[in-house]
């Protein structure tokens, strides 16, 4: 029997409740039990690709320290049925992504029609939102191969509030503030147990290269639950903002001699970015101008 969350949750209820609703980001090394997460891994493992709703595997050229890129972000993906089809008979979605070589996501949960991966999952979800008051939109799970690329999509924001676990492995998470380059304010590497909170807007990377020998050469898997942002003026408002931020991305990739989080939070790197559109007030500038620190 796969434990439940109130089993795994070393975190009181009323401090995962208020936490999960907070306006800031948090971590909470060591929120879980690791041997009950362990088993959840374990049971996420051997899925097979064809029990899985939708299957997103990440770019090996993707790096964790880039806000930017050419090309796209993923490799390939795949939706119900057909992510059997694409893979031999019997192929589980930990042998997808050690074929993949870069981390892969596979939906696990997902509140517009009710479906879970398994049941275990389905009521781990249930409890979550019971628990906090939070109606969960839905759950990924995130895959590193042993040996391979461990980013997924370099410095990104989201439009909905994430509450990240650690399930097994370990991976470098960082999460910043809103504005392009703007300070680190959390550096950890996940191991089991582990849990992060990063509201909507707020910039994020997962991976690095900096892991010890042992944890590169093992695989890691993180679950990822999403929550729409309340109220829903606010929900509406974050995904405009992140459909901006994409459109002020490329505009700035187009120009720009770095990609890297760091140059860009530097007082050269802002104001380079900054004087690409000079005292234009196109709507593109105007754009730019909200997204960059200082």
């Amino acid at each position: 029997r796969s434990a439940s969350l109130a089993e795994m949750l070393l975190l009181s209820a009323e401090a995962l409740r208020s936490g999960i609703s907070a306006a800031a980001p948090w971590s909470a090394p060591g929120a879980f039990d690791k041997h009950s997460l362990s088993a959840l891994a374990s049971e996420i493992e051997r899925l097979p690709m064809k029990a899985l709703p939708m299957v997103k595997a990440f770019a090996p050229s993707n790096a964790a320290d880039a806000w930017a890129r050419d090309g796209a972000h993923i490799a390939w993906s795949c939706l119900g049925e057909d992510c059997g089809r694409v893979h031999a008979p019997g192929t589980t979605v930990l042998d997808a992504v050690t074929e993949n070589a870069a981390p892969l996501a596979a939906r696990l949960s997902d509140s517009r029609d009710g479906s879970a991966a398994t049941a275990a999952i389905g009521e781990w979800v249930r409890t979550l939102a019971d628990t906090t008051g939070r109606p969960v939109l839905d759950a990924d799970a995130y895959l590193t191969p042993p040996r391979g690329v461990s980013a997924s999509l370099g410095w990104h924001v989201d439009d909905v509030d994430v509450l990240l676990v650690m399930l097994c492995g370990e991976k470098r998470f960082r999460v910043a503030g809103s504005r392009l380059g703007s300070p680190t304010t959390i550096d950890l590497t996940m191991r089991t147990g582990d849990a992060i909170y990063i509201p909507a807007l707020n910039f994020h990377t997962g991976g690095g290269d900096d892991l010890s020998d042992l944890a590169r050469n093992n695989h890691s898997v993180l679950l990822s639950v999403a929550h729409r942002p309340l109220p829903a003026a606010a929900a509406a408002a974050a995904t405009r903002h992140v459909t901006e931020w994409r459109t002020v991305r490329q505009a700035l990739l187009a120009r720009a001699p770095s990609a890297g989080w760091e140059w860009a939070g530097t007082l050269a790197g802002a104001h380079w970015l900054g004087q690409q559109f000079g005292d234009s007030d196109s709507s593109t500038a105007r754009m730019v101008r909200r997204h960059l620190v200082g």
